[in-house]
């Protein structure tokens, strides 16, 4: 597993991915104007930190981001992230990851997933060049690598997301990176994928790629929901994504990837203002947003949450 992996992985733990083959030519990405969602979180005590919702795909065009954010930035000693991207895991701690993904005794993916659906997933590899011998891994590894080749395919980057772009600059100011959770937490939880959910989730994104053009159209708004805001209309293209895994499998994918760890993220923040910490909080937006995520546990917990610059 190499840094692009970890990337990748920040992305699928972030939901807000497959950003497709439509960019928005029209894109005021870079204005002022923006208002993305900052929060400032007070504990009753009276120490506070801010919160940043990220998104970790985006292209180079978003920025300089608005001032109320680089402002807060700016105040803060800390920069917490779920993951420290430029801390590379060693070549062991690579492999105790990434084992956890591939087939043992002699089995292959096309013993879960079938001939019919391993020939579409690795046409759309030939298709588009993409060397992949992917037959040893499981298929949530091939989900992770088909979400690779649309954002190759879009022109976006995790180069240009939120989360680089903050690590980059706290390294610069020699500002402390702190890890909310961790790349091996990360890759667990995405081992930890019951096998009907993992097919289900690669059979989702082959059919992307079927009708890549319709999905493109579907996908390409979230970038422009991000720098306005909007966190409705995210909400509503998140919840029309996941509803197509039916609900038994969708319920589970939004325990893994949301409530457990909105739970862990929670904690986490509430442990640096008890700590007096002056951190720039910043994970991905709909860990903020959802239905029991980190706004509603701390304001239930007797915090304030205001927004800042909205």
């Amino acid at each position: 597993m190499t840094r692009k992996l970890l990337l990748l992985c920040c992305i699928m733990a972030a939901v807000l991915v497959f950003l497709t083959a439509c960019q928005n030519e029209n894109n005021e990405a870079g204005s002022q104007d923006a208002t993305p969602l900052l929060w400032r979180a007070t504990s009753p005590e009276g120490n506070s930190i801010y919160l940043f919702g990220s998104i970790h795909v985006a292209e180079a065009g978003i920025y300089p981001l608005p001032s109320f954010v680089m402002d807060a930035f700016n105040r803060s000693d800390y920069l917490a992230v779920e993951i420290d991207i430029l801390n590379e895991p060693s070549f062991e701690e690579q492999m105790a990851m990434i084992m956890p993904f591939m087939y043992t005794y002699g089995r292959s993916v096309a013993d879960d997933i079938g001939q019919n659906l391993l020939q579409r997933a690795s046409d759309i590899f030939a298709e588009h060049e993409m060397p992949w011998s992917g037959e040893i891994f499981k298929p949530v590894m091939w989900w992770i690598a088909l979400t690779e080749l649309a954002v190759n395919l879009s022109g976006w980057s995790a180069e240009y997301g939120i989360d680089i772009y903050f690590m980059q600059q706290a390294a610069q100011q020699n500002m402390p990176i702190l890890e909310v959770e961790s790349a091996e937490s990360q890759m667990q939880m995405l081992a930890n994928f019951s096998m009907p959910l993992q097919i289900a989730l690669l059979e989702d994104m082959v059919t992307a790629f079927e009708n890549i053009d319709m999905y493109a159209e579907y996908e390409a708004n979230l970038l422009e929901m991000w720098l306005r805001g909007d966190y409705q209309a995210i909400l509503t293209a998140t919840n029309e994504e996941n509803e197509r895994l039916g609900a038994t499998l969708a319920a589970e994918y939004h325990d893994a990837m949301m409530v457990q760890r909105d739970i862990h993220m929670t904690q986490v923040a509430r442990g640096y203002m008890a700590d007096g910490k002056n951190v720039f909080f910043m994970v991905g937006l709909l860990h903020f947003i959802v239905e029991g995520g980190i706004i509603e546990l701390l304001q239930e917990a007797g915090y304030t949450v205001e927004r800042i610059g909205g």
